[in-house]
């Protein structure tokens, strides 16, 4: 009876997961119950890698072929983009006329009850990035960075909110522009900033919407459903606003999607996702030390913060850390620009 069974098993997680992958790299409407289940796929496919490995309890071509299908299917879609697309630093040239510049970026949601102050100044002390984009600003953050980081940044656009609207950007380099745009009048605010550097850059701190859980009836029976309506507007007037822009731009930020969303896949091709070109493993960044659920996990599920860029610059390094107090990991990254 057991055998039976696991052919059975196999053949279905390889035909489960052949089908989501066609899915989510298609640009197609997604229906309600793949948007939910997407940003859970990397966990509920996993049992797919164990399964060739009870094949040396039923040697059987039946349940073989199926069991590495289903196991080469998640190591090609979840496992393959976890290896950098440039793993290895460039070596930068002698020569004073080949000389980078680098440029050192931070993204982190600070988590809107988060009250340690000290920490998180202690945090961004310790990575020194040249340019900051923060979440969930509120008023205390405010206060302690501009006691003990007005030096370090002199150029600043903090805006505290109440809730999680709150956005700010730190910057060692002038900000020739600065301007926030309101998708929505319930949104957060997109705040897009030009830069002066060597040459002038733009940066967008963005934060859409999370996705609500919300009750549809069906036949007198209440059922669960994820709506993404409010995210995928947001999102869609980021695309708008960086379309528009001119030059080299750099988008970050808690972005509340996965890069198994159909938002991620609407990016386009000359924007690349930093931590797939640089990165290492899977860049999980939520929940840290906060329930999910009401369930703690030792461990982060969903990668929601992000660097996206677009120009000819050269990222080196991607990581993440710990900030204190927030239930999101931040995102760092580190550039070459190519001097003009």
């Amino acid at each position: 009876m057991l055998a039976p069974a696991l052919i059975y098993l196999a053949w279905l997680f390889a035909l489960l997961e052949g089908a989501y992958i066609l899915c989510v790299r298609s640009r197609l409407p997604r229906p309600g119950i793949l948007r939910a289940l997407c940003p859970f796929s990397l966990w509920l496919f996993a049992p797919a890698l164990f399964l060739p490995i009870l094949g040396i309890w039923l040697p059987k071509a039946l349940f073989l072929i199926p069991a590495c299908l289903a196991a080469g299917f998640y190591t090609y879609h979840f496992l393959r983009p976890m290896i950098p697309q440039r793993p290895l630093r460039k070596k930068l040239p002698a020569s004073p006329k080949s000389r980078r510049t680098s440029l050192r970026i931070m993204t982190s949601n600070l988590y809107k009850h988060n009250y340690r102050v000290e920490g998180i100044i202690e945090t961004i002390l310790r990575e020194s990035p040249d340019l900051v984009a923060l979440q969930e600003l509120k008023k205390e953050h405010v206060r302690a960075i501009e006691a003990q980081l007005c030096q370090l940044y002199p150029y600043r656009d903090l805006r505290p909110g109440r809730d999680a609207e709150g956005m700010g950007i730190l910057s060692r380099y002038p900000l020739q522009k600065v301007f926030l745009h309101l998708p929505a009048p319930a949104a957060n605010p997109i705040q897009i900033a030009l830069i002066a550097k060597d040459e002038p850059f733009w940066f967008i701190n963005a934060h859409p919407r999370i996705p609500r859980l919300r009750l549809r009836t069906s036949r007198g029976v209440p059922l669960p459903r994820v709506d993404t309506r409010e995210r995928s507007f947001d999102f869609g007037t980021i695309l708008e606003l960086i379309e528009g822009l001119q030059g080299p731009a750099i988008l970050a930020g808690d972005m509340n999607m996965t890069d198994q969303s159909q938002e991620y896949h609407l990016l386009p091709p000359h924007w690349h996702d930093v931590y797939r070109i640089v990165g290492w493993g899977p860049g999980l960044t939520f929940p840290i030390d906060a329930p999910f659920f009401g369930l703690h996990f030792p461990f982060p599920l969903f990668r929601l913060d992000y660097i996206f860029y677009r120009g000819d610059w050269q990222p080196q390094r991607a990581w993440l850390g710990k900030m204190p107090g927030s239930d999101h990991r931040y995102l760092a990254a580190e550039f070459l620009l190519p001097l003009r």
